[in-house]
């Protein structure tokens, strides 16, 4: 088997996207709007045939506010301080920032 995606629902796409993008450095590699069902499949990743996340963007008012539709997404960054650095930048809070000492740099 192989991993493909791991799906998030958003309510603020525009926002999503600079998430994604600016601070993940993933590129927006397909965008779908559904009119049937109402939504629109957004899908980010650092290229085809590659793992990706799947934002789906329902198009009637919804709040995603309880934060207990997904576990995590795991990330692999050759420098987890600068990229936590770029992710404040934007505004995101880094609830658990990473510790020097953890990662063996004194």
């Amino acid at each position: 088997m192989k991993f493909l995606h791991s799906m998030i629902r958003t309510s603020d796409p525009e926002a999503t996207e600079r998430f994604y993008t600016q601070g993940l450095g993933l590129k927006a590699l397909k965008k779908t709007d559904y009119p049937a069902g109402r939504f629109t499949l957004y899908f980010y990743g650092e290229g085809d045939h590659m793992p990706m996340v799947e934002i789906t963007h329902n198009w009637d008012a919804r709040e995603y506010s309880s934060g207990d539709q997904f576990g995590h997404l795991a990330f692999e960054t050759p420098n987890i301080f600068q990229a936590c650095a770029q992710l404040q930048k934007l505004g995101v809070d880094i609830l658990r920032p990473p510790s020097r000492w953890l990662y063996g740099i004194y």
